[in-house]
Parts: C-alpha cells; sequence; structure tokens
C-alpha cells in the first residue's frame, strides 16, 4: 500500500531532485561547504494536513550530516512566507482530507508552490553572504532564527 503522504512526497522530490537535493526520510538534503539546506514535509498528529518547512543548517555552527529541520539555525515554514488567501489555499491544498480539491489541482497547487515561493525563498540562504545580508535586511522577521547565528554572524 503507498503510503498517503507520497502524493506530496513524489511532487516535492520532483522539483528538488534537479536542484541537486537528496532525499532521506520526509526531509531533503542540499549541502555545499557553508551550509545545509534542508526541505521537510511533516504530518499533522491530529489529522491528514502537512506542513512544508524549509531550515537552514550552518556548518560552522554544527556537525551533524542530515539534520533534521528542526534542528536547524533558521526555520520558516510555507505559511509563513504567503500571505491572505494564498495561507488559505496552502491549508486547503496540504489538508487531504479536504475532498474539494482533485489530485490534480493539489499537485499543481503544491508545483506551483515550490517554485514560485519556497525553492527560491530556500536557496536565498545558500552561503554565509546571503544570510548576513538576509538578516541585515530583515527578511527573516517571519522566521525562527536560533540566537548563535545571530551572535556567530554578527
Amino acid at each position: 500500500m503507498v503510503p498517503v503522504s507520497e502524493p506530496f512526497s513524489n511532487i516535492i522530490s520532483n522539483q528538488l531532485k534537479g536542484l541537486g537535493f537528496k532525499k532521506k526520510n520526509r526531509n531533503w538534503y542540499f549541502e555545499n561547504d557553508e551550509v545545509i539546506l534542508v526541505a521537510n514535509l511533516q504530518k499533522s498528529s491530529y489529522g491528514s494536513q502537512y506542513y512544508l518547512n524549509g531550515g537552514v543548517y550552518l556548518r560552522e555552527l554544527g556537525n551533524e550530516i542530515f539534520p533534521k529541520e528542526y534542528r536547524c539555525h533558521i526555520r520558516f515554514r510555507l505559511t509563513s512566507l504567503l500571505s491572505g488567501e494564498e495561507v488559505e489555499r496552502a491549508d486547503i491544498v496540504f489538508n487531504l482530507e479536504d475532498r474539494g480539491v482533485s489530485q490534480q489541482q493539489r499537485e499543481e497547487a503544491v508545483v506551483d508552490f515550490m517554485k514560485s515561493v519556497f525553492v527560491p525563498e530556500l536557496q536565498r540562504y545558500s552561503t554565509k553572504d546571503q544570510i548576513i545580508s538576509s538578516l541585515r535586511k530583515g527578511s527573516t522577521k517571519r522566521y525562527f532564527v536560533h540566537r548563535d547565528v545571530v551572535g556567530f554572524l554578527g
């Protein structure tokens, strides 16, 4: 039997594989000398809702090889990047209990969110310089940023 989360997992894998991400469980990892970028598919404990989370792990602040999203130094959820109707749309699309969305509509919406919002945002933190720039501009105000990052990057 195919796991219920498989539709999301396959769509996310298809979007990230060509960008050099490697899949491990419900996480996808991209690494370079400075950071590990993490995309994570989280299932709600209370129903068939899923959440797409992003994380940035600074190699200079830790030695984990496959950090879980919750161990990343910078973290965000797809819906924190959206506003208004787009948040509602994401909540509907990532809720498998919502029968008002066809599988095709769900897949197209996830691809759209990945291409237009999630992946570009995650890639903005591919280097230490990009992270410093984002912190200085205040671009990370809606994210969790570990205090070690602020201290480390100044």
